[in-house]
């Protein structure tokens, strides 16, 4: 179809005629650089320079609950087919004998249930593996769940996490979303076909790129209105002015448009030309999409799909794209039937279509019902990942990512957070007056990460169509109390107990300055001699300055680097404290160092990357990690950061129904400029900020600003992961203190009748 060429002739006389009517452009002008420029793009498939952004349908996570529990349902729902042959194809699962599981994964006991499965995406050049998964009894002997285990059967190796059957989420040309669903030429009905050439350009198979008598028509048209009307443009001129020029119009763009047609059509067939044009040409605006190509325009504007279509339905496409604004059918109906019939008539003057064929398509309704306008799904992550790339050294364009973004959990952190800003501006009466009075938004973020440092949650504002500034990858800002943790891991690694005392006093120091720094708790009270865990837990600010100065600056420091801090730190009193600035990024990392008790996986945003022919560009490595932090201090330090959601400052949480296995750190500046709360498991780590973005102070805390957002998520996200606490390292174990212990001791402050603690082992008790 539509594959013949024309000789070698009839190109060089249309070149020969096209630079005699630009002559006056043409001075120093190169046909061959231009060839060259052409063939560069053709080869990286440029016209359209797309980025496609998948995720996973589920992730499947070692010691998943919520996917173990479904997991064969969940299979069926994806469209896998359940065989009972060993040969598994793309596509296909096999229930199989428990003991086969067992077997090959060294398992004590029978799972429950175990499948074999070999994924729909090939993932680049490689073939898929076939996942062996066993569905087993959760560890904690209280718990009914079942969990899963993951084993590449191809390799015997354990897999962590696996993103089963990746869909498209998102498509961009740089960072503009589009919509685009491309087809081939054959699947395009022939009425849309002929729709597009009646109207726009009907010698499409006879011309070499360039309409001769069409160009010398708008060439002497140009001379008689005294302007650049630039008309005469075939289906090959209009691909090449969207797509390979700028849109400036002058005589010079206008004399490479031709002469880049005129190339184009002895590189590119008929079929390549028009199928290239049909699937990339612009139709319509959906909210922040551009809607490309007559198969997205097909679901876009009628709801079906290109194959579907009638002929009046492709002659309102063919209609539509000479001006999307000018002929849409929901904003302009008048100018978009008359637009319409138009093309049915030149149909018919064509011998397309019979007289009978146009007289049904031309009382045919236009569609009067506007679609939903979009939003982009997820942008504060399809932004954060674009800069991760970036970073990294590559391009954007043709690249196919499979990003870490799990997109519920997305959904549900959005939600936690909208809510919560939304309260407060109706609720709290300093917020409300900045809302109302100022029109000051309070804006926040969420960030989350598992256990192997693959980000699932990139909240960077409240709403992106409000702000664009992404707050996760684009702000620093001073972290206040989330500091603490490392100041005290630092002093237990330097001998210190969570049952050590501290004086909690008020107490000051001259700066360099000659200026004095002093302390002070947030409620202007000091407790006198206070034990670690307890000073930690409810973060007090006086005895924290004590510890940091007297274990040193420059430890602290090292610390917070070993952590995965990479800014500098200032060697101030006042950072003992929190008074540095960090990017969020960092202190996910930092957090997710202590959750993973010392070891410290890089973050990411991305799984792997392909180009536009599957060859794998990326994937993100997964290596067994050193300990950068001290396992038995870093075990030390969890365990009293646990009080802090049982009694302490993020009391709130533990009030709400979460499980004990969850450990965190409020933060406040002293100017209450930023509010923050990180709250990890083994298996998650989540970071909330609060705040206003030009610093006006909130007067809200780390607990009445961030806790109630992470307790929201973390209220739905707990029950993804088992009931298994924290695996403590060789040399501590955890001990029930009791109130009377800490009455033995001197201390009468607590207000639980037992705490827990994790402690160094020793034969001399805690």
């Amino acid at each position: 179809m539509f594959s013949s060429r024309l000789n070698t002739l009839s190109y060089g006389f249309t070149i020969f005629m096209a630079l005699l009517v630009v002559s006056p452009a043409a001075k120093g002008f190169n046909p061959f650089s231009l060839s060259a420029d052409l063939d560069k793009k053709l080869n990286e498939k440029q016209f359209l320079p797309t980025t496609e952004f998948f995720i996973a349908s589920e992730w499947l996570r070692k010691e998943g609950v919520i996917v173990a529990k479904q997991l064969r349902s969940r299979l069926l729902e994806l469209k896998f087919q359940e065989k009972n042959h060993e040969n598994l194809r793309a596509g296909e699962f096999q229930m199989t004998e428990p003991s086969f599981c067992q077997e090959r994964m060294s398992l004590r006991t029978p799972p429950s249930s175990c499948i074999r499965f070999r994924d729909f995406s090939d993932r680049g050049s490689a073939q898929t593996p076939v996942i062996l998964t066993a569905l087993q009894n959760s560890n904690d002997p209280l718990s009914s769940d079942l969990v899963l285990f993951l084993l590449n059967e191809n390799t015997s190796q354990e897999i962590k996490n696996w993103a089963l059957k990746p869909v498209l989420l998102a498509q961009t040309v740089g960072s503009q979303p589009i919509m685009q669903k491309r087809t081939t030429l054959s699947e395009i009905p022939a009425s849309c076909l002929h729709a597009v050439l009646s109207i726009e350009d009907t010698a499409f198979l006879e011309h070499s790129g360039v309409s001769v008598t069409g160009t010398f028509r708008a060439f002497l048209k140009n001379i008689s209105s005294g302007r650049k009307a630039q008309g005469g443009s075939t289906i090959t001129q209009q691909l090449v002015k969207n797509y390979f020029l700028t849109s400036e119009r002058t005589y010079k763009r206008k004399a490479q448009e031709i002469i880049i047609s005129v190339l184009l059509e002895t590189k590119y067939t008929k079929d390549q030309i028009l199928e290239t044009y049909l699937n990339i040409i612009y139709m319509a605006q959906n909210g922040p999409y551009q809607v490309l190509g007559f198969p997205a325009a097909a679901e876009y504007y009628f709801g079906k799909s290109i194959e579907s279509l009638d002929i009046h339905e492709c002659a309102l496409l063919a209609a539509v794209l000479n001006g999307p604004g000018l002929y849409n059918p929901f904003k302009n109906p008048d100018k978009s039937l008359a637009r319409r019939n138009l093309v049915l008539e030149k149909m018919s003057s064509q011998k397309f279509i019979t007289e009978k064929q146009l007289n049904i398509a031309k009382t045919s309704a236009l569609p009067n019902r506007a679609p939903a306008q979009a939003s982009e799904t997820s942008p504060y992550f399809l932004d954060s990942a674009r800069q991760q790339l970036e970073t990294l050294g590559y391009t954007l364009e043709n690249k196919r990512i499979l990003l870490t973004l799990d997109l519920e959990a997305q959904s549900e952190a959005q939600k936690a957070l909208q809510n919560h800003l939304n309260s407060l501006e109706k609720e709290n009466s300093f917020i409300k007056k900045n809302k109302d009075n100022q029109k000051k938004n309070l804006e926040g973020l969420i960030l989350s990460s598992d256990a192997d440092g693959r980000i699932i949650v990139a909240v960077g504002g409240r709403n992106f169509k409000q702000s664009q500034f992404n707050r996760i990858t684009r702000s620093r800002r001073q972290i206040g109390s989330l500091v603490k943790p490392f100041v005290y891991l630092t002093a237990v690694e330097k001998g210190y107990k969570p049952l050590d005392f501290i004086l909690d006093e008020k107490f000051e120091i001259k700066l360099p300055t000659k200026k004095t720094w002093s302390p002070e708790n947030y409620d202007k009270k000091f407790l006198g001699p206070v034990p670690l865990y307890f000073a930690l837990k409810n973060s007090l600010n006086a005895s924290t300055a004590k510890m940091g100065l007297e274990i040193g600056l420059d430890p602290l420091i090292d610390t917070l680097k070993s952590a995965g801090i990479k800014s500098e730190i200032p060697s101030l009193p006042s950072i003992t404290l929190g008074a540095l600035e960090l990017s969020p990024l960092e202190v996910l990392q930092a957090y997710l160092t202590i959750s993973q008790i010392g070891k410290s996986p890089e973050t990411t945003f991305i799984e792997s990357m392909w180009d536009a022919n599957q060859n794998q560009l990326y994937q993100k490595e997964f290596p067994n990690l050193a300990e950068y932090l001290s396992p038995s201090s870093t075990a030390i330090t969890i365990g009293m950061m646990k009080q802090t959601l049982i009694s302490g400052s993020a009391a709130y949480a533990g009030s709400k129904g979460l499980r004990n296995l969850w450990a965190g750190k409020t933060g406040t500046t002293s100017d209450y400029k930023d509010t923050w709360f990180a709250g990890f498991s083994p298996f998650e780590t989540t970071i909330v900020w609060v705040g206003y973005d030009d610093n006006t102070p909130t007067k809200l805390t780390g607990s009445s600003g961030a806790v109630p957002i992470w307790t929201d998520y973390t209220l739905w996200s707990q029950h993804r992961h088992p009931l298994t606490d924290f695996s403590w390292p060789d040399g501590v174990e955890e001990k029930v203190i009791t109130n009377q212990d800490l009455i033995n001791k001197g201390f009468t402050l607590e207000k639980q009748p037992e705490i827990k603690l994790i402690f160094k082992k020793t034969l001399f008790g805690f």
